[in-house]
């Protein structure tokens, strides 16, 4: 064995030895598990139209007529990875979550009718509004969209859109 490496072994025995000095040595390493919460999403649509006055249906149901503001809110499941991790300030045990998604989703349809005016159909997904990785378990959350439709109105003569 050469000489180097002689007088280097007691200095890496020695940080073989030494007990883990990058935290706490009663923490332990906790695995990841399947984690699972719900939380309730409120989306806030604000529906306007030009000209005003068009009818408003969700997801065929009669709303009213624009300008309106619908309130949908739906539960949601959230699903991740997660673990039970303790505080270094000694608050008790914390759970860290990552990789969180929508379990499902909640599609809606708002179509607008004003005789005379074509119809306009649009479709949105509630979840696609919300972050997954933003949300904590048993808390409700609230957006804001605002609809402007412009209505083509309807040529009987011709039977176009103009």
């Amino acid at each position: 064995m050469s000489l180097r490496w002689c007088s280097a072994l007691p200095v890496i025995m020695v940080f073989c030895l030494m007990p883990g000095c990058a935290g706490n040595t009663d923490d332990e390493w906790t695995p990841w598990y399947d984690w699972r919460g719900a939380v309730r999403l409120t989306l806030k649509i604000a529906v306007k139209s030009h000209p005003d006055g068009a009818q408003v249906f969700l997801d065929g149901e009669f709303q009213g007529t624009t300008p309106l503001v619908l309130d949908v809110e739906v539960p949601a499941d959230v699903r991740g990875q997660g673990r039970d991790m303790r505080s270094l300030d000694e608050q008790g045990l914390r759970v860290q979550i990552v990789n969180t998604r929508f379990v499902n989703e909640h599609p809606l349809e708002i179509r607008l009718v004003k005789e005379g005016y074509k119809p306009v159909a649009r479709s949105l997904v509630i979840e696609d509004y919300f972050s997954p990785d933003a949300l904590e378990h048993n808390k409700h959350y609230r957006r804001t969209l605002e609809m402007d439709v412009g209505l083509k109105k309807y040529c009987w003569l011709r039977r176009l859109w103009h």
